[in-house]
This record gives C-alpha cells, sequence and structure tokens, in this order.
C-alpha cells in the first residue's frame, strides 16, 4: 500500500555516510527528514545469539536479512549489504584521516593534481564526525598527524604483540602511534566502552541512534528542577513537570512538587503534591516512571503524594533564554522558571542507561544555572548542583522537550 510523506529532506540509502547527515541536519536544523533504505533492518541485538547457534548447528546464514535477492554481484561479503546501515555493517571501525601531503601531491611529488582545499579546511569536520561516530587514537607527531583538538576518546590498548613491535620501532627512531578507531575505549555518549575485538560505534549504532525499536508508552516535555540547599546533602526541593501529547491514558498534564522528600506526611505547608488534569495519567508516570528517576528512587515522600485537580498549566517564555511554567490548583499557584539556559543538545538514553532499564529514552534537554520555584509568591529555598547527560555538562535543573519513552 502506497502512502505520501512529506519531507524537506529526503536521504536515499542509509549508510554510515546517510545517518551522518541524517544525525547532523536533526541536530542542526528544524527541517523534516526521511531516509530511505530498499533493504530491511538486520537482525536485533537480542536474536544474535540465537541466529548463530543455528549457524554452528544447520550452516544458516547468520545475517539472514542483508541483501535483496536478485540483487547479488560476484565479489566479497561487501556486496551483501543491502539493509539499514549498509556497508556499514561489515566495516571494521577503522578511521584514519588522509594526512597533509595528501592534499598537495602535485605540488610535493609531481605527480596527480592538487587538492584545492586543504588539510587545516577539512580538519573541523574530520573532528566532527569523529566525535559524532566515537573515536578512539591517540595523537601522532605533530608534523605527520596535525590535528586541531584530541581525539574524543583515548587510543585502544595494544595487544601484547603490538606493543613489543611499538618498543622494536622506538629503538631505531621509528614513530609509531595507533590507527584510529571507531571503538569505544571508554564510555561514550550513553555507550559502554567496547570488549575487544570490539563493538563498532560508527556502524549500527549510528542507525540505532535514529532508529528505536520497540512500543512507544508516552512522550510530550518533561522539564524539571532539583535543589539543594547544600551541595553535599540531600535534595530538599524536587519539581518535575510533564505536558503529555501520547500515552495509555491519553493526553494530560501532571506537576509532581516534593517540598519534603523525606518524609511521608508533612505538614500542609511542606507537603508533598500532584496537580494534575488527568490523575490516572498521573499515577502511571508517577509510578512506571518518575519513581524510577535517580533524584526521586526510593524517597518516602512518593507514598504519601497528595493529588489534587489543576485548572491550568500555561508555558510562557522563550525556551533559548527564560521559560515558566505556571500551574494553578485552587488556591495554590506553583511557578517554575528556567534562567540561564546553556545550548541545546539531543541525546538518547539506551535501555541500560534510563531511569526504567528498560526504556529508550531520546530527548531534547537544555540545562539552567538559575532555576526557581515559588508556591503562592514563596520561592523555595536551594540551588541546583552540576550534573552530566550524555556527555554534557549541565545541572540538576533542565529543560526537556520531544521525549519519548519506548520499551523494548
Amino acid at each position: 500500500m502506497r502512502r505520501a510523506i512529506e519531507s524537506d529532506v529526503c536521504i536515499v540509502g542509509s549508510g554510515i555516510s546517510a545517518a551522518m547527515v541524517a544525525d547532523r541536519l536533526a541536530r542542526t536544523t528544524s527541517a523534516k527528514i526521511i531516509v530511505v533504505e530498499a533493504g530491511d533492518e538486520t537482525v536485533p541485538l537480542t536474536q544474535r545469539g540465537a541466529m548463530r547457534e543455528r549457524f554452528l548447528r544447520y550452516g544458516e546464514n547468520p545475517w539472514g536479512r542483508d541483501h535483496l535477492d536478485g540483487y547479488e554481484i560476484e565479489g566479497p561479503l561487501q556486496s551483501r549489504s543491502m539493509q539499514v546501515g549498509g556497508l556499514a555493517m561489515h566495516w571494521g571501525g577503522v578511521t584514519p584521516r588522509f594526512s597533509p601531503e595528501d592534499f598537495k601531491q602535485h605540488s610535493l611529488f609531481g605527480v596527480g593534481t592538487d587538492w584545492p582545499i586543504s588539510y587545516e579546511d577539512l580538519d573541523p569536520f574530520y573532528q566532527e564526525a569523529e566525535e559524532v561516530m566515537g573515536v578512539a587514537g591517540e595523537q601522532g607527531p605533530a608534523d605527520l598527524d596535525p590535528r586541531g583538538k584530541p581525539f574524543p576518546m583515548p587510543a585502544l590498548p595494544l595487544t601484547y604483540n603490538l606493543q613489543l613491535l611499538k618498543e622494536w620501532a622506538a629503538t631505531a627512531g621509528i614513530a609509531t602511534w595507533s590507527q584510529p578507531s571507531s571503538k569505544n575505549s571508554v564510555a561514550y555518549r550513553g555507550r559502554p566502552a567496547c570488549c575487544r575485538p570490539g563493538r563498532r560505534a560508527g556502524r549500527q549504532d549510528m542507525v540505532e541512534s535514529l532508529v528505536f525499536r520497540g512500543k512507544v508508552e508516552w512522550s510530550g516535555e518533561n522539564p524539571g528542577i532539583s535543589l539543594k540547599t547544600d551541595p553535599d546533602g540531600p535534595f530538599t526541593t524536587l519539581a518535575s513537570f510533564f505536558r503529555v501529547v501520547l500515552s495509555p491514558h491519553g493526553r494530560g498534564h501532571a506537576l509532581v512538587l516534593v517540598q519534603s522528600p523525606q518524609e511521608g506526611a508533612p505538614p500542609a505547608d511542606r507537603a508533598n503534591l500532584c496537580l494534575t488534569d488527568n490523575e490516572p495519567l498521573a499515577r502511571y508516570l508517577v509510578g512506571e516512571f518518575m519513581a524510577k528517576f535517580a533524584a526521586f528512587r526510593g524517597l518516602p515522600c512518593l507514598a504519601g503524594l497528595q493529588y489534587r485537580k489543576a485548572e491550568s498549566f500555561v508555558a510562557s517564555g522563550d525556551p533559548l533564554r527564560d521559560y515558566t511554567e505556571t500551574v494553578r490548583a485552587g488556591d495554590l499557584t506553583v511557578v517554575l522558571n528556567w534562567q540561564g539556559l546553556g545550548e541545546p543538545f539531543c541525546f538518547a538514553h539506551p535501555p541500560e542507561n534510563s531511569a526504567t532499564g528498560a526504556h529508550h529514552m531520546p530527548s531534547l534537554f537544555l540545562g539552567s544555572e538559575r532555576p526557581s520555584i515559588t508556591v503562592n509568591g514563596r520561592v523555595l529555598p536551594g540551588k541546583p548542583v552540576p550534573r552530566n547527560v550524555a556527555g554534557h555538562p549541565i545541572t540538576t535543573a533542565m529543560l526537556a522537550f520531544s521525549e519519548t519513552w519506548i520499551r523494548v
């Protein structure tokens, strides 16, 4: 069945170049992007053990969806790569740059043609690509291996044989350094460190960062503010706001305001509240998700949370500079404000790094240096503290837009 899909940009093919172009456009523009791929998705990670077992027992192809019947050509395995990820699915992850002399072959050696651009022109773009893919490497001699910035990750450890070779070469005055590789030497942007021979971070990970398999359970906005009066002590005030556009309980809003995190039944002036226009949705969010957020996990306050009907939820301001959510529930007015906002960034937590341990969680964050929570004109005490999200240093106060929880 045919269907028309409107987009600003259509990328044909889903190899690593396509994935990186789509990733950059998604991060730097508001364009609607579609990636068209003739092939199928590869075998899901959870099924690969079983597929390998069938290969060992019965000789079946463990990568049965890596090509289109009738499109095979004579040649190496790389020809069988009409699938999501393209040739990158057979890539070894090696990521060397051209050297400066490669751009001046005619000037230096009298052969070929000089490039119209120099190594220095490409250096920042090499760097951007390495940061997106996640490249591990070490700086070689500056005249042979110039770089404007360090590698995103330190080099992978050498094998015993390569370490001996490096030592022997050094005695002869020969410079050696590691081949750059798109394999994680350390945890990087939500991906764990590789176990050698390594999981190639630049191949399927590029696609998996754009395509999430599973069931979407809810999607919307989830900005929050977590404050401490003592930077080394526990959180003293917590606010988590939800504007949900899709869920099993429909659309709705909820503001969880915790004024007494360590108390299940505090006095009324320090009550722990959930203000909402959809109580089934609010209870679902609190029980299934928010109770597993790091700042809320295990706190006594959630057991005694008071649910109240709210009349209005109003967003105002500019989310790039000064943003406010105002909630009114009877005689109660709560104002959440985020100032000192940083640069927006997108990321996607894999299940092992998400709060629930069972969901992909892509989102767009902006950290706030100067947040505030006001209840009926009274500013609640405390300040945010530093935190790191997907390699970005922010604080415990942030705006979170386009947040989606996808159960695997």
